[in-house]
């Protein structure tokens, strides 16, 4: 970006700042992505995407199950199949599936 690309940049980010007083929730909320926190029992059998870092990685035969942490705390994954790209501890995801409650994952 050149010098003049940044100054417009700039002076668009001051004006987002100077109009909303909670700026930084509003340009980092998106109506597609849940926080982890906001998981609970409402959602179950519904579709939700997540993101954040994978903090840990399990896998066990045909199944992968992730720890997967954002700001607001950690859920346990399932994957149904192997992910198209190798996944290590802290990758950044994004991750698409229905919530299911499994007495057995952990707390």
């Amino acid at each position: 970006m050149d010098k003049e690309g940044i100054n417009l940049r700039d002076k668009y980010l001051e004006a987002i700042r100077n109009a909303h007083d909670d700026w930084e929730t509003l340009a980092f909320e998106t109506s597609w992505k849940k926080r982890i926190s906001d998981i609970s029992e409402k959602n179950e059998g519904k579709e939700v995407v997540l993101a954040g870092w994978v903090h840990s990685i399990r896998d066990i035969g045909g199944l992968t199950f992730i720890t997967l942490r954002d700001e607001s705390g950690k859920i346990q994954v399932k994957l149904k199949s192997k992910p198209e790209e190798k996944l290590e501890r802290e990758s950044a995801v994004r991750i698409r599936g229905v919530v299911r409650k499994d007495s057995r994952a952990p707390n």
